[in-house]
């Protein structure tokens, strides 16, 4: 009898995400023989006592993303993971500069899985305590109702957030003085070179200064300076919206604070509303091209990608080492460089424009999905980290 995987959602992501790849993962683990367990918490109630069922227990794998279940103690100031008899894996879906504080506990069987390569190399380095770290890309699911390509929209969709990127700023001129200036050159470091990883940029400004500290100062310091990447994926995504307005390519946005976007609705900007996770691939589906403006990926892939290549809708997306080594250009994917907006609206007109190129582009994006990135797949590939875990 195989032990069962828990599956937590402590920590609520964009749209109901986490609960939703917790909700596929299982499946997956299902019908791989493995019984499953999941707890929704609700932390407006007793947490307590809605942790309380599983102490004690074995499991093959405990798994949470983005979790706030490391700052969990019991009455003897124990940490509630470790009550748990299996491999607690945090699944990290951003930079883990944000998860600093959930990165620290030094937890019994703490694993840690990424989504860039340069996440897992961060961990690593900083967090030496943490048994292993592996990375492991999300996946995503094809629409409950196929939409055949001539029947798809005649326009680009960006599904995503938008924070305005000038109250951002403000935010970073409130800082204490040295802080905003260290954000600032970050921001600048970041801009002038897109392989750049926010580390290095850090690295750089304090060898300017001389200032030494050690690694655990580090991570302390990459945690106060959240604001440089907070203020260049929402840079990024306003500049490339702005790049396709501007040439006359039609788009549409689909997510929170769009209104906050200064642009009139016309035929080359449309909004459309925030839905479920759940529900973003029968909108995907519904467009011949997406676009994916990652926040700052150096080394891995968002998950859009694969929503778009599940859903036979052209992807354009923002290249880095990454997805120059693991996808095809111009075959299953179309890559652009941020720092070049021209290329973009080329890139993106060129496939509205030339439907024989779009369809197949989407058809090998579609056969890549179903051969490595569908659910199925990634689970088989938990399985060996799960398994590399115990030895």
């Amino acid at each position: 009898m195989k032990k069962p995987v828990l599956f937590f959602s402590s920590r609520e992501i964009c749209y109901y995400s986490s609960q939703f790849f917790a909700a596929q993962l299982a499946e997956s683990f299902e019908k791989c023989g493995y019984p499953v367990e999941v707890c929704v918490l609700d932390l407006k109630k007793d947490i307590e006592k809605q942790l309380a069922p599983y102490e004690g227990k074995s499991y093959e794998a405990i798994v949470d993303f983005n979790s706030l279940l490391p700052h969990f103690l019991l009455e003897d100031d124990s940490a509630y993971v470790d009550h748990l008899d299996g491999p607690f894996f945090n699944y990290l879906v951003d930079h883990p500069m944000y998860h600093h504080p959930g990165l620290i506990p030094k937890l019994k069987n703490y694993h840690v899985l990424c989504v860039d390569e340069k996440h897992v190399a961060y961990v690593q380095h900083y967090y030496e305590h943490i048994k292993s770290v592996s990375m492991l890309p999300l996946a995503a699911n094809e629409a409950l109702l196929p939409i055949e390509n001539e029947k798809k929209k005649e326009a680009i969709l960006f599904p995503g957030t938008y924070r305005n990127k000038e109250e951002i700023y403000k935010q970073i001129c409130e800082l204490p003085k040295e802080r905003e200036q260290d954000t600032k050159k970050m921001i600048e470091l970041l801009q002038a070179n897109e392989e750049m990883s926010q580390e290095e940029a850090l690295r750089l400004i304090l060898q300017e200064r001389g200032e030494e500290l050690t690694d655990a100062q580090f991570a302390v310091r990459m945690n106060e300076m959240y604001h440089a990447d907070l203020y260049l994926r929402n840079y990024y995504r306003e500049e490339a919206v702005r790049a396709l307005i501007a040439h006359r390519i039609p788009v549409t946005v689909m997510g929170g604070d769009w209104d906050q976007f200064a642009q009139d609705e016309n035929k080359y900007f449309k909004r459309i509303s925030p839905v479920d996770f759940s529900v973003s691939f029968q909108k995907i589906a519904e467009y011949q091209v997406l676009l994916n403006v990652s926040p700052l990926f150096r080394a891995g892939v968002h998950d859009r990608v694969f929503a778009a290549m599940a859903n036979r809708t052209a992807c354009i997306t923002e290249q880095n080492r990454y997805m120059k080594k693991h996808f095809k250009e111009k075959e299953n994917v179309m890559l652009f460089s941020v720092k070049d907006k021209t290329e973009l609206s080329n890139l993106a007109e060129e496939l509205l424009i030339n439907k024989t190129k779009q369809r197949q582009i989407a058809e090998n994006a579609y056969e890549e999905f179903k051969a490595k990135h569908s659910w199925d797949k990634r689970t088989q590939q938990f399985l060996e980290i799960i398994k590399r875990s115990r030895q």
